[in-house]
């Protein structure tokens, strides 16, 4: 399991085939990938690079009703959940916090990414938008993270779906919030390539 924003690393995921680590910001410089493996395993990474996203300062969304518009393939708010009312709490963590809600709307399936990045300790859910606030979504890789740095990567199929920035025990304050969605849903495992130590026959 990833640790809660340890030291100096700036990206940190768990999962299997497809799995996607993102990091905002970096400056020039060197950079290092670690991988662990339960098992020894052949592995692809895949490098990905974009340029900067214009940011947004959201106003209110502190509702469903007044839910904030996520727009475009990807997109960067910075705001802060201080002064925002206790409106909800979600099925995946029992908070007394304030929170923050946003909207967004797929004509299609895509793989949805969220990554959230605070100074304090968070809870990050997605819902579907038949109720509100909903219980987080039950699908193969998980749609409600908690920690100090959260993100969520999941395929989804078309609809309309709220995304819930919470804090945990009551806490709140300033954070930033990347999202992306791809044209393509999350890519299926890969068979790797065979070994050059495997001796199985062919015949």
């Amino acid at each position: 399991a990833c640790p809660v924003a340890a030291g100096n690393e700036r990206a940190c995921t768990t999962g299997t085939a497809g799995s996607r680590a993102l990091a905002l910001g970096l400056d020039p410089g060197t950079y290092f990938v670690t991988l662990k493996s339960a098992r020894p395993a052949d592995v692809q990474v895949r490098l990905d690079t974009y340029a900067p996203v214009p940011v947004t300062v959201p106003m209110g969304g502190d509702t469903c009703a007044t839910a904030i518009s996520v727009m475009g393939d990807r997109a960067l708010f910075r705001g802060t959940t201080m002064g925002l009312p206790h409106d909800y709490r979600g099925s995946c963590a029992n908070s007394t916090a304030p929170a923050a809600v946003y909207q967004f709307r797929l004509d299609r399936p895509r793989r949805f990414t969220a990554l959230r990045d605070s100074s304090f300790l968070n809870v990050l859910y997605l819902t579907r938008d038949d109720a509100c606030p909903g219980a987080a979504l039950t699908l193969s890789r998980p749609t409600c993270t908690l920690g100090s740095r959260t993100n969520i990567d999941v395929p989804l199929e078309a609809g309309t779906y709220r995304l819930f920035v919470d804090g945990l025990s009551g806490t709140g304050g300033m954070y930033t919030l990347y999202t992306q969605r791809d044209l393509a849903a999350s890519p299926a495992p890969r068979e790797p390539p065979p070994s050059p130590n495997d001796r199985r026959s062919t015949s």
